[in-house]
């Protein structure tokens, strides 16, 4: 009988969605009820935003109303007293559990205490039974599943008995999988730990049945080091392997000739690179290096003296940029500087063949990809990737053989690189000081602010100074937005637009706490939490132009505006160009190349003072005179690319200006939208940006076959992921 109990258990276990049965006892509960002490007095819970634990005595029955027309839930009122004075017990709703009350009876309660005409209230108020008091109780989130064409829910309680029943016949595999993902024996990693748990057996049992809130915390940390233990695994499979291939002398006579003839002093910084490079070259390992060179610190010259001097090695270069005109610029620079190397800049269609007996310096961008393919017997000894966010893993990796030696150059590195770095799986060189004197001032701005800042470009290009402002399209917008100006507009006054819900892209509700944006599906489903939000705009594709929604609107007599912004570098350059005739110049990615090099040219020698751009003037171009820089709708980037777009700015030293324009008003900006934007108001060091911005994003996937550059790793216990601060908990 108790093998067929087991048996139904099992099945509702899998039917949880659960992938194995032993799952479920690493399932983390969501938070815990201490039952184990109460409050001396109501007035003690008052003030506090949880709820509070009291034992109660009932002065009289409960005064019980059914649900009726006015009160569609029902009520319950108890007058209670904690021995010092009288309070009331508000329910709404599960009055069922208030029934069997008495007057007189001691019972235990938890709810918010809040103060009414002098009297304590206590709401939300939910009876605990006298089993659960002296026990430290696991609340999980509800499970649900279709079974036999009917929707079942399975509550926390049933979850917490599914656990208490099927433990002991779980509890082996589930610590064999807690081992497995930690890749360590359980002997072993209990030493690591060394913590208060026997076992990990007792780990996961304090982590459903805790004696005390302090076990729970206990049971919280030991899962951290865990975290933190198969990080370091992780890290381990990445580190640099024995390959006597990989080994490449170079001579310090060689790359002080190199250095002679480069027209600046390299500043301590850039030598120290150079040398940790000569270094790491000359041991029989693959060298994974990570120049963190911030943006106009002079990283480009440390990685062309390393390339120039392995190709007069006898060995093959490849340097990977991330656009064309900053790779025909970095190969005109090493053919200027060295004119004894010999040099092939790949574009998109290149014919040149490869001839391993007379090698050159290969530079391009991903055109490289398709043209090694091409040339089979192409093999690369040093590999240098030039700002590594813009490069897929899967496309690099396509390059690299067993003894490629690989150098990442780049202002604000992925998060995984980042945590690699710090680690000690990549070594890693340090360029944070600028050669000429720079102050930039960044920061974020929202509609209101528009024309003052349309009057700093105006004042911008009147002192003889550049502007560039930054679209985040190539082309035309596929969407509009309609502006609702009737105020209070809510859900039943606008069903209407269930017949252009496939126009619909976004609703935007004003919350309580600010904007609300959900879609259409989950706005007019019929269980919807948002029936009394009123809607403030609604995001519609550009197709909906076509149809008769605006007569819609207007047949319900609802005022709206139309929106139909520019967020695109075509329509803007027209834009802009009715306010500034003949100054303003488009770059964007859509160009051909010599559309591209030409707009280049001209933005370089100031002959156009306004830049409308892609993203695409991010990554080492330098125009001499660009002190303003205005990014539109900043938040669709990452803080690595606003970054290389901020290092644009007074390239040659001086006061310059990064604004992030918000096209909305202060108000109306969630917390989430500019929280990496503020980490720009708040440093201005690459490093500092990459580190911060990993700790937001996460790092991805460390291991020897990760490809995932940023994200939250995921955890073998389940309602958890590892972070990186996971790694502060086993390194002293």
């Amino acid at each position: 009988m108790q093998n067929e109990h087991l048996l139904r258990i099992i099945s509702d276990i899998k039917a949880m969605g659960f992938t194995e049965p032993e799952d479920i006892l690493l399932y983390l509960p969501i938070k815990y009820h201490d039952f184990t002490e109460t409050v001396e007095r109501m007035r003690d819970g008052i003030g506090r935003e949880d709820t509070v634990f009291m034992r109660l005595r009932t002065k009289a029955n409960p005064d019980i109303t059914a649900p009726n027309r006015q009160n569609k839930v029902g009520r319950a009122t108890i007058k209670v007293t904690d021995g010092f004075e009288t309070g009331i017990i508000n329910v709404f709703g599960a009055t069922f559990d208030w029934q069997d009350v008495v007057a007189g009876q001691d019972i235990y309660v938890t709810g918010k205490v809040t103060e009414w005409n002098g009297i304590p209230n206590i709401k939300s108020a939910k009876l605990v039974p006298f089993s659960k008091v002296n026990s430290v109780m696991a609340q999980y989130k509800a499970k649900s599943a279709i079974i036999d064409n009917k929707k079942r829910e399975f509550s926390s309680e049933y979850i917490c008995r599914c656990i208490s029943i099927a433990f002991e016949s779980l509890i082996n595999k589930a610590v064999m999988k807690v081992c497995n993902f930690s890749e360590t024996p359980e002997g072993d990693l209990l030493q690591k730990l060394n913590n208060n748990f026997c076992s990990i057996r007792d780990l996961i049992r304090a982590l459903h049945f805790p004696a005390s809130l302090n076990e729970v915390d206990s049971a919280t940390e030991t899962i951290r080091k865990i975290h933190g233990y198969k990080i370091l695994n992780d890290v381990a499979t990445v580190r640099s392997e024995y390959s006597e291939k990989s080994q490449i002398d170079l001579p310090i006579s060689l790359v002080s000739e190199l250095i002679k003839v480069v027209p600046f002093t390299l500043s301590e910084e850039q030598k120290r690179a150079i040398w940790h490079v000569i270094q790491s070259f000359n041991r029989p390992v693959v060298t994974q290096h990570l120049i963190s060179g911030d943006v106009g610190c002079g990283k480009t010259i440390v990685y062309g003296i390393i390339a120039a001097a392995s190709y007069l090695q006898g060995k093959q270069v490849t340097v990977l940029l991330p656009n064309l005109p900053l790779a025909a610029q970095v190969a005109k620079e090493l053919k200027d500087t060295w004119p004894q190397i010999d040099l092939e800049l790949i574009q998109e269609g290149a014919k040149y063949e490869y001839d391993n007996k007379n090698k050159k310096i290969i530079v391009g961008t991903t055109a490289i990809l398709g043209w090694a393919k091409r040339n089979k017997e192409f093999s690369t000894d040093v590999f240098i990737v030039d700002e590594q966010q813009k490069v897929g893993t899967k496309q690099k990796n396509a390059l690299i053989k067993d003894h490629t030696n690989i150098i990442e150059a780049t202002a604000t590195a992925l998060p995984r690189t980042t945590m690699l770095a710090l680690t000690g799986a990549y070594t890693i060189s340090k360029i944070e000081t600028p050669p000429v004197k720079k102050d930039i001032d960044s920061m974020i701005i929202y509609r209101e602010d528009k024309a003052s800042l349309f009057n700093m470009v105006k004042q911008t290009v009147a002192n003889g100074n550049q502007v560039a402002i930054l679209y985040p399209l190539k082309g035309e917008s596929s969407s509009i937005t309609l502006h609702i100006q009737t105020l209070g507009i809510v859900q039943f006054k606008i069903k209407f637009l269930k017949n252009y819900i496939e126009y619909i892209k976004r609703i935007n509700l004003q919350g309580e706490d600010g904007i609300i944006t959900i879609s259409a599906k989950k706005y007019f489903a019929k269980n919807s939490n948002h029936l009394n939000y009123p809607v403030t705009s609604i995001d519609f594709s550009r197709d909906v132009l076509s149809t008769n929604v605006v007569e819609a609107f207007n047949l319900q007599n609802i005022i709206i505006k139309i929106e139909d912004r520019i967020t695109d570098v075509t329509r803007a350059k027209d834009s802009w160009e009715e306010h500034f005739p003949n100054q303003t110049v488009m770059m964007h990615g859509g160009l051909k190349d010599e559309e591209k090099l030409e707009a280049v040219e001209l933005a370089k020698h100031n002959k156009k003072p306004i830049i409308i751009s892609s993203s695409m003037i991010e990554i080492g171009l330098t125009f001499p005179k660009l002190t303003l820089l205005i990014v539109i709708d900043p938040q669709n980037m990452g803080v690595s690319t606003l970054h290389q777009i901020r290092g644009r700015l007074v390239r040659h030293g001086g006061k310059g200006n990064f604004y992030m324009f918000l096209n909305k008003f202060k108000n109306d900006v969630s917390e989430e939208e500019i929280q990496r934007l503020q980490l720009l108001e708040r440093f201005n060091k690459g490093s500092d940006l990459a580190e911060h911005d990993m700790l937001i994003r996460g790092f991805g996937d460390i291991s020897k076959v990760g490809i995932s550059q940023s994200g939250m790793s995921k955890s073998v216990f389940i309602g958890t992921k590892i972070l990186p601060e996971d790694l502060l908990s086993v390194v002293n």
